[in-house]
């Protein structure tokens, strides 16, 4: 691994600050947050920087609360405090297992939510979960505050629509007391393993009957996917009468996967059918 090339650093403690420094500049500019990834793709070459710029400093940007039945995560909330956090193993579970699959203690305790859904890979732990239950992702530039839904938040393999005037704020998932949700992912090894193909899926359900469905899948494709289909197949349908196979199939026909020197596309297609099943089977056990 090469020696890192120079660049310039800079913390900001205010948005104006920051405003003032990447105003005019070309595209040159890189923002760290927990550096997990960061600091590994500026060694290796895969990224290069004039600038980078050290978010942590600025306000309000970390944090879990609940607010007018809503869960709001600060873009700078570490991996470690939202696997560990009470508001989100109660709300949105599925965030918190997936966190607890991300990397290694040392990893969560220095990673962020915010630089994991931006980093955009497709396996990413925190964003099927994200994805899946519905959320919106708020981020600010010159202008002011702006939201995007999560299904419309990654464009590609590494891209996202924020562009390097526009920072990730916070994270905003839809709660209710009759939710239950589980995230399982598949590596090539049992331990600080990237995922080969991740499955998060979220079941709200009333006396019985599914009122809404949420699945989504990492590894499917360039960006996580959202099982429109098999959303559409689970909702409304009571807990007795779903078809795990046939949910299975329709998650499965949702992505096209590629072939990698992780897995093949033949694995990852079987995989999501018995992954998805087992998900669905598990969730409603717990359910009653």
């Amino acid at each position: 691994m090469r020696a890192l090339a120079d660049f310039d650093y800079l913390a900001p403690a205010s948005w104006a600050e920051l405003w003032a420094i990447v105003k005019g500049r070309a595209g040159d500019v890189l923002y760290l947050v927990g550096g997990t990834d960061l600091l590994i793709d500026l060694r290796t070459g895969k990224k290069e920087a004039g600038l980078v710029i050290d978010l942590k400093k600025l306000p309000d940007m970390r944090g879990i609360t609940v607010k007018n039945d809503r869960l709001w995560v600060g873009a700078l909330t570490t991996i470690a405090e939202i696997e560990n956090s009470p508001l989100v193993r109660k709300y949105a579970a599925v965030l918190a297992q997936s966190a607890g699959e991300l990397g290694s203690w040392q990893v969560r305790n220095r990673g962020t939510i915010g630089g994991n859904l931006c980093n955009g890979l497709p396996t990413a732990d925190t964003s099927s979960p994200v994805l899946a239950l519905g959320a919106k992702l708020h981020y600010r530039d010159f202008e002011g505050d702006k939201k995007v839904d999560a299904a419309d938040f990654w464009l590609g393999a590494g891209k996202t629509v924020l562009n390097n005037y526009q920072v990730l704020t916070s994270i905003e998932i839809p709660i209710s007391e009759d939710t239950f949700s589980s995230y399982a992912k598949l590596g090539t090894r049992d331990a600080m393993e990237i995922a080969v193909i991740s499955v998060a899926s979220v079941l709200r359900i009333n006396n019985g009957i599914i009122a809404d469905a949420g699945i989504a899948v990492g590894g499917g494709g360039p960006v996580p996917i959202l099982a429109r289909s098999a959303m559409a197949y689970l909702k409304n349908k009571q807990t007795g009468e779903i078809d795990f196979s046939e949910a299975g199939r329709l998650v499965t026909a949702a992505t096209n996967p590629r072939t990698s020197a992780r897995a093949s596309r033949e694995y990852r297609l079987q995989t999501f059918q018995v992954v998805v099943e087992r998900s669905l089977a598990q969730l409603l056990r717990q359910a009653g």
